[in-house]
């Protein structure tokens, strides 16, 4: 799986649950409602990074996927919860 197809899955995911979770009326779970772009951002980068883990890569993919991480931690910082 290729990171854009992860992106894709990820974000195909994402929006059903949303899409399920805002049908259903309750959730009974942590969503309460709607998502702004950057928590939605975040998850979806969570689930890809998800999807990306125990696929081979070689050194410069592992620096290339740290990098990538870095800048977007700096642009988007990780949703904190509590």
């Amino acid at each position: 799986m290729t990171r854009v197809e992860a992106l894709l899955a990820a974000d195909e995911f994402v929006a059903k649950v949303l899409t399920s979770a805002s049908s259903a009326g309750t959730t009974g779970g942590r969503f309460t409602g709607a998502l702004n772009l950057a928590e939605r951002v975040d998850l979806t980068l969570r689930v890809a990074r998800f999807l990306l883990e125990g696929q081979p890569s070689s050194e410069t993919d592992d620096i290339l996927k740290r990098d990538m991480r870095n800048e977007l931690d700096q642009a988007f910082p990780p949703l904190r919860t509590s």
